[in-house]
């Protein structure tokens, strides 16, 4: 899930990221030092395939663009539909990031990893980690609430 999320748009290629890591942590298992910090060490081996895979591959990330057509909840009781639409929108958002921005959102955010942790699998200083996590927040904070206006003029055109 964590490679998915760091291609949206592109299963395949988050696939075949998850598949490389864990083809690298299973020949160089020997190295790991302390197994209760696998998890870790396990993150570190996806960030770093994904990274080398993006530098060889360039991949372009689908997004539909039509940011136009994003539907929103507007305070009304959740439906399976709502969900749903809030889940795309996410992804959508997610996908605009940058990919350290991504990283690190959806390990602190997502999976709930503290900053350090987080810092640790993405062999990155901490500070760096908590900007991204600053930067990639304000992001999809705005990417959202845009969205969120579109579909409440939309609701209000369809009502007229």
């Amino acid at each position: 899930a964590y490679c998915r999320r760091l291609a949206p748009g592109a299963e395949d290629f988050g696939d075949d990221i998850a598949q490389e890591a864990l083809v690298r942590a299973w020949t160089s298992l020997s190295q790991l030092a302390d197994p209760a910090r696998f998890r870790p060490w396990l993150f570190r081996i996806a960030w770093r395939c994904f990274l080398q895979q993006t530098r060889r591959r360039k991949p372009a990330f689908a997004l539909d663009g039509n940011d136009d057509e994003a539907e929103t909840i507007h305070g009304a009781p959740l439906t399976d539909r709502d969900v749903a639409l809030a889940r795309v929108d996410l992804e959508r958002a997610l996908a605009r990031l940058k990919p350290e921005e991504r990283a690190a959102i959806t390990l602190c955010l997502s999976y709930g990893h503290s900053h350090g942790e987080a810092a640790d699998m993405l062999d990155m200083p901490l500070g760096t980690v908590k900007s991204h996590v600053l930067r990639g927040r304000e992001t999809l904070q705005r990417h959202l609430t845009g969205w969120r206006q579109a579909g409440r003029r939309k609701q209000a055109e369809a009502g007229t």
